[in-house]
This record gives C-alpha cells, sequence and structure tokens, in this order.
C-alpha cells in the first residue's frame, strides 16, 4: 500500500454516478473506483446444515451457536501464511513500524500488515520466501527493542 501526497488526474474525477444494475458502497464513492469491489459469497450455513442455534432454557437472549469444524478451518486457511510481530518494550504507531519493517527485511517483494491491537500486528508477505526469511532470520531490533516474530496461530488473541 503506497501513499502519497501528490494527486494524479484520475483521482481527481468525480466518482461515478451509480446506475440501475450496479450498486456502489460507500468505499466506492470515496475512492472513485469504476467498479464495485466484488462482494463475498453468501453462505446459508444453517440450511445446509453446517451451524445450528440453541436457545438456552428458551430463552432468545441466550443463544448458543455450533458451528461445524470444516467451516472453521475453511475460514483459518488464509490466514496459514501470515505472521505476529509485537515490539517488546515499546509501542510504535503503525507507519512508524511498517517503514522500520521494510528497511530492516529489505525483502524481495512488499507486505501489508493489519494492527490488531495490544502492540500485535499481523503480516501477510507477496513471496513465500520472504515469510521464510522473516521467521528463520536472526532476531530483529527497532529503536533498540526486540521484535517478537511468531508464525499465525488459531487461537491467537491479541489481548
Amino acid at each position: 500500500m503506497n501513499f502519497s501526497s501528490e494527486r494524479r488526474e484520475s483521482e481527481t474525477a468525480v466518482p461515478p454516478k451509480p446506475s440501475d444494475d450496479r450498486q456502489f458502497s460507500f468505499r466506492d464513492k470515496l475512492v472513485g473506483a469504476s467498479v464495485p469491489v466484488p462482494r463475498q459469497e453468501t453462505i446459508d450455513l444453517i440450511g445446509k446444515q453446517l451451524a445450528k442455534i440453541d436457545l438456552e432454557e428458551g430463552d432468545r437472549l441466550r443463544p448458543h451457536c455450533y458451528i461445524d469444524d470444516s467451516v472453521v478451518v475453511g475460514r483459518r486457511k488464509k490466514y496459514q501464511e501470515f505472521i505476529i510481530v509485537k515490539l517488546l518494550g515499546k509501542d510504535l504507531g503503525f507507519f512508524t513500524m511498517c517503514d522500520r519493517l521494510k528497511g530492516i527485511w529489505k525483502l524481495t517483494k512488499g507486505f501489508d500488515m493489519v494492527d490488531v491491537g495490544y502492540g500485535f500486528y499481523i503480516i501477510q508477505f507477496d513471496m513465500a520466501e520472504d515469510r521464510e526469511k522473516v521467521i528463520s532470520g536472526r532476531p530483529c531490533m527497532v529503536f533498540d527493542h526486540c521484535l517478537a516474530v511468531q508464525p499465525w496461530k488459531p487461537n491467537f488473541i491479541a489481548s
């Protein structure tokens, strides 16, 4: 993701008006995308008997939701290639952390980073080789603080 203060002609154009057959989201109107972002397929898990809801003592305000393991495993699959990083003993802003990691790691391609709170960041690399380089590489220091790096785990909770 690149940020720049310069504007290109395409960015100054007025966002397209929605026609009868297309729907534009708030994001599309804001950034002026000419083609809406494709929506994820909606799946009826209850209809396919992959989920069920039980009410505790018949009380609608205390539902218990049960989801089949196959649904959870399928959703987790994309996260298997992510890593979790945390700078120990110091909190940095998102952009500062991103710039420092780019400088330290010197990757072949780029990466996407998401702040998940409590000083943790989840990172997805554009190349598997870059991920392996970071995980198996020597420990990193950022502003004289150690950077903890580990592969993503399904039971990870930032708090």
